[in-house]
């Protein structure tokens, strides 16, 4: 015997209650006791359990659960083809990318779950707003050059809507460990230049929308050395060794072109 769970308990595949739904006239059971159900619907869904019983008794009953499952098609003709939404393709993470964002793209998006067991609804909304990618307005310039241990500011700024972008420096490789600091212009500030701060360094722009960078390179050169004092000492001259010293002088005067 075959039965079927309903909110009623357990019903026989042939009653009248499966012949509201039209079962009764849609299922056969064959002579090994299999249970056959024609041109099955999303109403036959549900726990059909075998209940084998003899003169000698009824044995351990089987259950099997029946999913119907439902696809709904949507075919399209149009001529050209229809496209809907170009650029735009799902990841595998349930993500959606778009290749080139425009106005058409605003708006509230949801996303929904869903395996074989059903789904649990929508996500809350997630508005899509369209922001500009900040602009530089200074960059720094592809290299500079400085002796260690002095002071060395490499300018850098950046434009854009409200809110406005956060600049930040960051060394390609290897990190430094000496004293910097991103001034508030953007710029950035060695009060002491060091060994460690030579290399590749990243001005980055960031604002909601996206991130850009602008790159430059740092020589931290040796200092040079420092020419040492020296006390020169005065030209010689007349000297007295116990007797009297005199200089001779002689001078030319020069009247009406004629030597005197």
């Amino acid at each position: 015997m075959w039965k079927r769970e309903s909110e009623n308990g357990m019903d026989s595949v042939t009653t009248m209650e499966t012949e509201r739904h039209g079962l009764r006239d849609r299922v056969s059971i064959l002579v090994d006791g299999s249970l056959i159900i024609g041109s099955v619907k999303p109403e036959d869904a549900g726990r059909f359990t075998c209940s084998p019983s003899n003169s000698l008794g009824r044995p351990p009953s089987a259950s099997a659960q029946l999913t119907v499952q439902c696809f709904i098609r949507c075919p399209v003709d149009a001529n050209p083809p229809a496209t809907l939404y170009p650029g735009w393709s799902q990841m595998e993470d349930g993500s959606i990318r778009v290749t080139e964002v425009t106005d058409d793209s605003l708006g509230t998006y949801t996303c929904m779950p869903y395996n074989a067991l059903g789904s649990e609804g929508w996500s809350d909304p997630t508005p899509l707003v369209l922001k500009d990618p900040p602009k530089f307005s200074i960059v720094p310039g592809g290299e500079y050059r400085q002796e260690a241990g002095r002071e060395l500011v490499i300018p850098c700024a950046a434009d854009g809507e409200f809110p406005y972008p956060n600049i930040t420096w960051r060394k390609v490789g290897k990190p430094s460990k000496s004293k910097h600091n991103v001034l508030p212009s953007g710029s950035l500030q060695f009060k002491s230049l060091s060994k460690e701060d030579h290399g590749e360094w990243e001005c980055v722009a960031t604002n909601v929308a996206t991130s850009i960078t602008a790159s430059t390179h740092l020589l931290a050169q040796a200092p040079m050395p420092r020419p040492t004092s020296t006390r020169r000492s005065p030209p010689p001259g007349p000297t007295c060794h116990g007797r009297l010293a005199t200089m001779a002088a002689s001078s030319r005067h020069y009247q009406s072109g004629t030597a005197m």
